[in-house]
């Protein structure tokens, strides 16, 4: 009976401390740690299998953003993390191109589907909303560009850096949406460093940043069925955008895309009324 009861303790105790180390490690949602990188895992693969070839660069379980060679990842990871390249292009000059200044810097929350501001100064509800579609439109048209110049690491990276920021609008530390059942309609879009009257705030680690639910069946293995409901609305979002990328490389060939960025903005702007921003 003694002999039971230890073994029994045991297995206890090592399934306490693996939900420990679980919660340690998986606390990070669309953080610079975890989060982002398992999104994105999900919605390639959802969207190769969609399309039907491997389109998109495979990314394993346990692939991290600050040293991976996956340049989808690197893109995503980057928007956290600032690299030269980011910086150059949103204009920023190399001494400001560090980590607290990117993330704290008001001109650029759109990035993380947050509300950019101005000293006192705050963009609206719909201000907000037009701005970040436009960035998901300007980018995706610039990642494009390099893939019709045969340069598919950028195509990726850009890809990537996209990806970001359709993922960030699901957390609920970046935005406020309605339930599934209302299709999560986004109703309020947050700030982070400096707080607003009737604005929802982005706690600085916050719990509401996390992708993962803490459950028994969910100790390891990133699986999907352990998301969260906004994560795997996150993952499926992912998925479409991806998807939508491909069909329009489909059927665009190098010559056409000058002329095709009509149809381009067209496909992107249905997808943000019906997927993502709406």
């Amino acid at each position: 009976m003694k002999k039971i009861l230890f073994v029994i303790i045991a297995i206890l105790a090592i399934d306490l401390n693996a939900q420990e180390n679980f919660q340690s490690e998986q606390k990070w949602s669309n953080g610079i740690i975890r989060g982002h990188e398992d999104l994105t895992r999900f919605g390639v693969e959802m969207a190769n299998l969609a399309i039907g070839i491997e389109f998109y660069p495979t990314i394993a379980i346990g692939d991290h953003g600050f040293n991976t060679i996956n340049p989808l990842l690197r893109g995503n990871y980057s928007s956290d993390v600032p690299n030269l390249v980011l910086c150059r292009y949103y204009q920023l000059e190399q001494a400001a191109c560090t980590l607290q200044y990117w993330q704290q810097n008001s001109h650029l929350q759109n990035i993380h589907s947050l509300r950019n501001y101005a000293n006192k100064q705050v963009e609206t509800f719909d201000e907000s909303l037009q701005a970040i579609r436009s960035l998901v439109q300007t980018n995706t048209a610039y990642a494009l560009e390099f893939f019709y110049q045969n340069d598919l690491e950028n195509f990726y990276f850009w890809i990537g850096h996209v990806l970001h920021t359709l993922q960030d609008s699901y957390s609920p530390a970046h935005t406020q949406r309605e339930s599934q059942a209302n299709n999560y309609r986004i109703k309020d879009i947050c700030t982070y460093g400096k707080k607003f009257p009737n604005v929802c705030y982005h706690q600085f680690l916050g719990k509401s940043d996390y992708i993962w639910m803490i459950k028994w069946g969910c100790l390891s293995g990133r699986k999907f069925d352990c998301l969260s409901e906004e994560a795997k609305a996150a993952a499926n979002a992912t998925a479409a955008y991806l998807t939508l990328i491909y069909n329009f490389i489909n059927s665009t060939s190098a010559l056409e895309f000058e002329w095709q960025q009509k149809k381009l903005r067209q496909m992107l702007e249905k997808y943000l009324n019906t997927t993502i921003y709406r």
